[in-house]
């Protein structure tokens, strides 16, 4: 059934969105160039659009796998495979679903959850042949991401410090395919927090946490015109998030080593640490959406900014 639902509704190699032939156009300039023009007068004309300000990773990576397909299938044109590889990516999107659902719920779960998403009318709509858009790539990482940092959880050892160092690479490269990276981010975030607050934070978790953080901050780092300009509500996800939270366990460490801090953040024993500082976090959270909602509202930011 899962490749009978994805049959094309057009000819090969036709695509069915412009965002699809903007990236098989990139990838052609790539295939044909070596790399991208510093401006793209195909969008935003005519003044065009500056590569740096984009998230390209996507139509490098349809290039580059296109170079080995051609090895192998010489015959097949570069519309052709960005036409099929949807069908292909989504394919490994639900293995690795099935990994990710078994290990929080069991096989059982996770065959039926399977079997239910694989014909799910809006999951068909992003995988359908013809799709070549980035949807596909950037929902295989972002299960890629949360399986590394389940099995993270699952293993007290320091064999966790390898899947969070794996985790946080795949969200870094998820982050240069996709700048609504944030949306996927924002469960681990809350994930840790639940645990910070409920359970308690441990040093081995602190470590744990930041070997997961640096190579998604560093990926992040290298689009610093799409996410450090805390202009855009993505961006502010994206990196203000994590980093937030970097902020709030290293605070609660330093409150830690003083009994006197200790007992005036707990209210004398009523609550606990990480519910006292979550409040005044949320808090400041509330404070700073207010204003930058507010920000916006009057038009200080420039529309372009907006615009991904």
């Amino acid at each position: 059934i899962y490749p009978l639902i994805r049959q094309p509704s057009l000819s090969y190699p036709y695509v069915i969105d412009p965002d699809s032939a903007r990236f098989i156009r990139q990838a052609r300039l790539i295939l044909d160039t070596g790399k991208l023009p510093a401006v793209d007068f195909m969008r935003w004309q005519p003044i065009g659009r500056r590569s740096a300000e984009q998230l390209t990773l996507h139509s490098y990576l349809l290039a580059h796998l296109y170079r080995i397909v051609r090895i192998l299938w010489p015959q097949c044109s570069l519309e052709l495979f960005a036409a099929l590889s949807p069908v292909l990516v989504s394919a490994c999107c639900w293995l690795v679903l099935y990994l990710v659902i078994n290990e929080l719920l069991g096989s059982s779960v996770a065959l039926l959850s399977l079997n239910i998403v694989v014909v799910m009318p809006l999951m068909v709509a992003r995988t359908v042949v013809g799709y070549a858009d980035r949807d596909a790539t950037s929902l295989l990482l972002g299960l890629g991401m949360y399986y590394f940092y389940l099995r993270a959880c699952h293993h007290p050892s320091k064999v966790r410090f390898i899947y969070q160092l794996i985790s946080g690479s795949i969200g870094g490269v998820l982050a240069l395919t996709w700048h609504g990276v944030g949306l996927f981010v924002i469960v681990v975030i809350c994930a840790e927090w639940v645990r910070f607050i409920f359970i308690g934070y441990r040093r081995a978790d602190f470590i744990a946490y930041v070997i997961w953080l640096i190579p998604y901050l560093l990926c992040l780092s290298l689009k610093k015109s799409v996410y450090f300009p805390f202009t855009t509500s993505f961006s502010l996800i994206a990196a203000g998030v994590p980093f937030l939270f970097l902020v709030v366990i290293s605070i609660y460490f330093v409150i830690s080593s003083s009994n006197r801090l200790v007992a005036l953040s707990s209210l004398y024993g009523r609550v606990s640490i990480g519910t006292s500082i979550s409040l005044v976090c949320m808090v400041g959270i509330s404070l700073c959406a207010i204003w930058f909602f507010a920000y916006r509202a009057h038009g200080d930011v420039d529309p372009l900014s907006t615009i991904t």
